[in-house]
């Protein structure tokens, strides 16, 4: 139980982290982008850069977006098969107390 309350708390760190991440990212491309252009007078070299980077950086967050999905999806299945095994494990356990059950009463019967 503990194990998954600390999974749960670093997938949510992580969302976290990658929105304030976004937010930073935005707010930097804005700066870069639109207010210092302005300030500086001249932006079509540097509006021709930063489309560069905004496409390079596109692409890594596309890849890592997969990446993640593709990690949660292996999670998951991991998650199932533990809890396909756990029933199964269950399963398993509760026939062997009826059997055991039932040989207690066959013994106790032939006993008598």
């Amino acid at each position: 139980m503990g194990e998954d309350f600390l999974n749960i708390a670093r997938e949510y760190q992580e969302k976290i982290e990658d929105e304030l991440k976004e937010i930073c990212k935005e707010t930097i491309d804005l700066v870069e982008g639109v207010l210092l252009p302005r300030l500086l007078g001249g932006t079509e070299h540097y509006e021709q850069q930063h489309q560069e980077e905004q496409n390079k950086e596109n692409k890594e967050n596309k890849e890592n977006k997969e990446n993640k999905e593709n990690k949660e999806n292996k999670k998951h299945n991991n998650n199932n098969n533990i809890t396909s095994r756990q029933k199964q494990s269950q399963r398993y356990s509760r026939k062997l107390q009826r059997n055991t059950r039932l040989d207690i009463n066959q013994t106790r019967k032939f006993s008598t």
